[in-house]
């Protein structure tokens, strides 16, 4: 009997951190061309995306769940995963207040802001892409570095 595989968190964040970057595209695609006709259009795209991420978690969660023994702490786990789906629910309330508050038209500063949170989006899947080496990894440590000085802009 071949031994049981123990499920990949490592690789099931790296698809959980795809999300927000998908829903930050979409988020600088929308304010870059900002028409208010396409607000609800634009609302529903954004929300598959957030519910696709959603479902990626729950997957996740299942998988925790029925683990007896996991890798690292099931807190740990836990965590991250919750932390990066709020990002993606985090860019789905900036189109959905958008579209409550019924805004005509997007301040000019709001586009290099929504390059900033899209770069640090890319930025977070590198850095979690390479969290799996975390014990060898030079580039974990300055993805991490790299990622705080986007934030700080």
């Amino acid at each position: 009997m071949p031994a049981k595989k123990d499920n990949d968190y490592f690789e099931m964040f790296v698809s959980l951190a795809k999300y927000p970057v998908q829903a930050s595209e979409k988020l600088l695609s929308v304010l870059k061309n900002f028409k208010i006709e396409n607000i609800q259009k634009n609302l529903d795209e954004i929300h598959l995306i957030e519910r696709a991420a959603d479902d990626e978690k729950h997957h996740l969660v299942a998988k925790l769940a029925k683990e007896f023994i996991s890798p690292f702490d099931r807190e740990d786990i836990m965590h991250i995963a919750d932390t990066i789906d709020d990002v993606t629910d985090a860019l789905d309330d900036i189109l959905l207040r958008i579209y409550m508050y019924r805004l005509t038209s997007i301040r000019s500063d709001a586009l290099p802001f929504a390059e900033t949170v899209h770069a640090c989006c890319k930025k977070m899947l590198v850095v979690i892409a390479e969290f799996k080496n975390y014990h060898k990894s030079d580039k974990l440590h300055s993805g991490i570095i790299e990622m705080n000085q986007l934030e700080e802009m």
